[in-house]
């Protein structure tokens, strides 16, 4: 017997591998930590939790954060800006 008798479609098989990776992609990025920081106050909890300098810039970038709704994170975490926060 051959593949296709057996119906084993090597294309409809890649499909579903591919809709796959990207359905557990898209649910591993709403679950990430990022994600679930929606406001300027999270974002500075989550810059204190990271920070372990006594030169840490968290209020800072709160003050800011409040002012434009952005909270822009730092160089060890990729620099990632993140906005329409909740100014809170």
């Amino acid at each position: 017997m051959d593949a296709s008798s057996q119906g084993s479609d090597p294309m409809k098989n890649t499909t579903r591998t591919t809709l796959l990776a990207l359905t557990l992609s898209a649910l591993a990025a709403t679950m990430s930590p990022a994600f679930a920081n929606s406001s300027c106050s999270a974002w500075k909890e989550t810059c204190e939790s990271r920070c372990k300098a006594a030169s840490c810039v968290c209020n800072d970038k709160q003050r800011a954060c409040l002012k434009t709704g952005c909270w822009t994170e730092g160089a060890k975490s990729k620099g990632a800006t993140h906005c329409g926060l909740t100014r809170k």
